[in-house]
Formats: structure tokens, sequence, C-alpha cells
């Protein structure tokens, strides 16, 4: 239990470090006005609909880092169990958790997608 534990942190500190950037000091420095190129000039989110849209977009994007990290650890079980029959079994459970997890995203991201079609029309 204390090595699944251990290894789990260590993958997920891993994982976080390929998520977040680096930052530089040209990052942390402030923008010129004069010369700065990069102004945002679009305008802010106004609309339900794109709301909606991105909030579904980021719970999709969640839901997918959770399945392949459950994919990894399931991984990782089938590697280390030896042909103990307890661990395959947890294997197993874990790769369709996440195979469930994707299901569920997809199905949330199409569902979505159908209510704004059906609400366009």
């Amino acid at each position: 239990m204390k090595k699944t534990l251990i290894s789990g942190i260590i993958l997920l500190s891993l994982f976080g470090l390929m998520i977040c950037p680096a930052t530089s000091s040209a990052a942390l420095d402030p923008p010129d006005p004069e010369t700065d190129v990069t102004k945002d000039t679009t305008p802010p989110t106004n609309s339900v609909e794109e709301a909606i849209n991105n909030v579904m977009n980021w719970f999709f994007i969640i839901v997918l880092i959770i399945a392949v990290m459950f994919l990894l650890y399931a991984g990782f079980l089938f590697i280390t169990a030896g042909g103990d029959p307890d661990k395959v079994n947890s294997a197993r459970q874990n790769v369709m958790y996440a195979m469930v997890g994707v299901a569920v995203a997809v199905l949330a991201k199409g569902i979505v997608a159908l209510v704004q079609g059906l609400v366009q029309e």
C-alpha cells in the first residue's frame, strides 16, 4: 500500500511537471505599452451558450487526464502483479473505470452538442 501511494505521488508530480509550462524571466517582466502587440482585443464571453461550452470543454479535458492517469496506474499494476490474481483483478477494474470515465466524458460532450444543435434550429 505504501509503495503504491508513493508511486502514485511520483506519477502525479511528473504529470504535473509535463502540464505546467516553465516560467522564464521574460514572462515575469512587465510588458512595454508602446511595443506590446499581444493585446487581446476579443470581447469577453457574454452568452450562456459559450459559457456552457467552455465549462464542458474543461470538464472533458479533466476527465480525459484522469482517465489517462488511471490507465497508467492500471498498467503499473499489471506489470507489478507478478501473477497475483487480486492485483490483476484490481488492474482490470482500473482499466474499466478509465473506459467508463472516457465514455461519460464523450457522452456529456455529445449531449451538450445535441442540445446546442436543437436550440439553434
